[in-house]
């Protein structure tokens, strides 16, 4: 069923012309709101893993090597592979006798999008989850 106008001519490619204007904001929408998602399921990945790392190293008798090793597990069984060097642990500056990990990867190795330049997070920029927990003390 084709529109007519008041005048009789019909309104050929309309449609088109809309959806050629509009479809770059849609499908950029669309992709953000992907990547979007993916820093929020990541980070969440990576505080998990630091959790994880921190139960290890709060009690006596395990070393920061365990503790790695253990958040290094999660996060490879989750799909993500991060640099032994991109973990940290040491006290916690804020809290006495608490043991403070943080766990990192560059945004460019986890997103679903591609390790391009031309997404919306910048590939090198450092997604980061911390846990702190209080030390075993017998």
């Amino acid at each position: 069923m084709r529109v007519r106008r008041a005048n009789g001519r019909a309104r050929r490619g309309t449609a088109a012309v809309e959806m050629a204007a509009v479809a770059p904001l849609f499908f950029a929408l669309i992709i953000g709101q992907i990547e979007i998602s993916r820093v929020g399921m990541v980070e969440q990945l990576l505080t998990t893993a630091a959790r994880q790392g921190c139960r290890y190293a709060v009690i006596q008798g395990n070393s920061t090597l365990t503790a790695k090793a253990q958040a290094l597990s999660f996060l490879r069984d989750a799909g993500i592979n991060t640099l032994p060097g991109n973990i940290t642990i040491g006290d916690d500056p804020y809290v006495p006798n608490a043991v403070r990990m943080q766990v990192s990867v560059p945004y460019g190795q986890v997103s679903w999008l591609g390790n391009s330049t031309s997404t919306f997070i910048g590939t090198n920029t450092m997604l980061t989850g911390t846990a702190s927990m209080g030390k075993e003390s017998f």
